[in-house]
C-alpha cells in the first residue's frame, strides 16, 4: 500500500510529455518577448518627451561656443573656441585632452559660429 506523500512522490518524477514542455516554453517566450516590447516601448515615450522639453541638449550659447573648426587628420585638429568672452586656439588629438595653444584676438565679427 502506498503511502499519501509516496504517491505525490511518484507524480513528481513521472515525465511530462515533450508538448506541454513545448507550450511552456513557448508562453513563456512570448510573455518575455511582450513585457520586453512594453518597456521598449515605455522608454520611447519617455525620451521622446524628454527630448521635446529639452532634456539632454546644451545651450545654443552657453558657457563655450565652438566659432571654428578644422581637422587636420582623422585624429587631430585645431578649434578656435570662445570662453566667457576670451576666444582660443586648442590642438584636439583623439588619444590625448585638448591643448590650450594661445588666446586669440576678440573677434569684430558678429557672425555665428561655424564648425
Amino acid at each position: 500500500m502506498l503511502r499519501p506523500h509516496m504517491g505525490l512522490l511518484l507524480e513528481a518524477t513521472q515525465p511530462t510529455s515533450p508538448a506541454s514542455t513545448h507550450g511552456s516554453e513557448v508562453a513563456g517566450l512570448l510573455q518575455v518577448l511582450l513585457a520586453l516590447v512594453l518597456v521598449s516601448g515605455l522608454a520611447y515615450v519617455v525620451l521622446r518627451a524628454l527630448a521635446k522639453r529639452g532634456f539632454g541638449r546644451l545651450p545654443a550659447h552657453g558657457p563655450l561656443e565652438v566659432e571654428h573648426q578644422l581637422p587636420l587628420d582623422r585624429q587631430s585638429g585645431l578649434l578656435v573656441v570662445r570662453v566667457e568672452g576670451r576666444r582660443l586656439l586648442l590642438s584636439t588629438h583623439r588619444d590625448a585632452p585638448p591643448r590650450l595653444l594661445t588666446e586669440l584676438e576678440p573677434s569684430s565679427s558678429a557672425a555665428g559660429p561655424r564648425t
